[in-house]
């Protein structure tokens, strides 16, 4: 009956638990995951367009053992690159990635420095929290509208963050708890003031952060970035 069990609940892990897929599997599925680089995937679309073949999210850092394992920068992209084999042959496709997984990047003790370049809508609940070592966030599109709760608590080596949306709309409560920021912004003045009242909703005392000059050629390359890049709507 124990043997039963076992096999039984074995079973229903290999159902539930996300399966990493590698170069020369069979195609990718809805849940597979693979990795890029610095950074894990997971897919949550399997339906081509505009030149990709679905959507990914992004779930962690890779964990395989190889020169990426103890990166301390990342860059999150418009497209995740997956290699597969054909025939005995390699070939490249390209997964749109369009979200990022809570509490992607939670705890992590060694990344630095985030940059977001990817059209991600939110940036989600837990995605750094306990990041200690986090000292440079740039998001660098400009689609953003919401910051979820606690996706920067206790980054207590964050001081600057700069982000590029003239959309945002919600930063929940204790984003941003524990850290003591600056805040780089689009170079728009109604941009600056929306921020400042965002933030201080969110719990952040109004002295433990402030509004560093606009940076025009910066905002202006980004977008450029993106237009050329297709990651505009």
């Amino acid at each position: 009956m124990n043997k039963i069990l076992i096999t039984l609940y074995s079973f229903i892990l290999l159902l539930l638990v996300p399966m990493t897929v590698k170069a020369s599997d069979r195609p990718l599925q809805v849940g597979d995951v693979f990795e890029s680089e610095n950074l894990r995937y997971e897919v949550i679309s399997t339906i081509p367009y505009d030149n990709v073949v679905g959507n990914v999210r992004v779930i962690g850092r890779s964990q395989e053992d190889n020169v990426y394992k103890y990166s301390d920068e990342f860059h999150i992209f418009s497209l995740a690159q997956h290699i597969s084999m054909s025939n005995g042959s390699e070939y490249s496709s390209y997964y749109k990635v369009t979200a990022i997984a809570p509490g992607a990047f939670k705890g992590d003790k060694n990344i630095e420095s985030l940059s977001i370049h990817a059209p991600i809508k939110t940036i989600p609940a837990n995605m750094c929290k306990n990041c200690k070592k986090l000292n440079s966030v740039t998001i660098d599109n400009i689609e953003l509208t919401k910051i979820e709760k606690n996706a920067f608590a206790n980054c207590k080596s964050l001081s600057k963050i700069s982000i590029l949306s003239r959309n945002i709309k919600e930063i929940e409560k204790n984003a941003f708890k524990g850290t003591h920021l600056g805040f780089n912004v689009a170079p728009y003045k109604n941009t600056q003031n929306k921020i400042k009242k965002l933030v201080k909703k969110s719990g952040l005392p109004e002295k433990s952060f402030s509004i560093y000059s606009s940076y025009k050629k910066r905002w202006y390359k980004s977008w450029y970035y993106n237009y050329q890049h297709g990651t505009l709507a």
